[in-house]
């Protein structure tokens, strides 16, 4: 009767070790999946910085040349400003709205028209109405 007790006991903690074992591989095969979807975000998160970084430095170059541009009204700033204004369009790509990217691309696409040679010099008197009040 006692060696009958033990060996139930036996079998009981055969079968108690078997399900613990099991237990710990799960946990093992579970912290190596979680160990591996922490590298993948990880490596998302650096790809996204550096995006973010990349885009934030094209919209301060851009800004800059624009900012330059205004003083100096050349085509060859004007040139640059355009360059710098499609990157920041291609960083960007659909994070802005249809609006923005239409203003922008307005500008990057934006060519000046020579002025016309002006005929009208010495001409101001003729144009100047006299008015007469009662």
């Amino acid at each position: 009767d006692e060696i009958s007790s033990h060996e139930k006991t036996i079998e009981v903690l055969t079968k108690e070790m078997k399900e613990l074992t099991d237990e710990i591989a799960e946990l093992g095969t579970a912290g190596e999946k979680a160990k591996e979807e922490r590298e993948s975000a990880a490596a998302l998160y650096k790809e996204n910085s550096e995006a973010h970084t990349a885009t934030i430095k094209a919209i301060s170059d851009a800004i800059a040349a624009l900012e330059k541009s205004r003083a100096e009204t050349d085509s060859e700033t004007l040139s640059l400003s355009q360059q710098k204004v499609r990157q920041v369009l291609e960083l960007l790509g659909m994070k802005v709205s249809a609006e923005q990217r239409a203003k922008l691309h307005g500008f990057a696409a934006y060519e000046p028209k020579d002025r016309p040679e002006l005929e009208a010099e010495g001409d101001y008197e003729g144009h100047v109405k006299k008015y007469s009040f009662k």
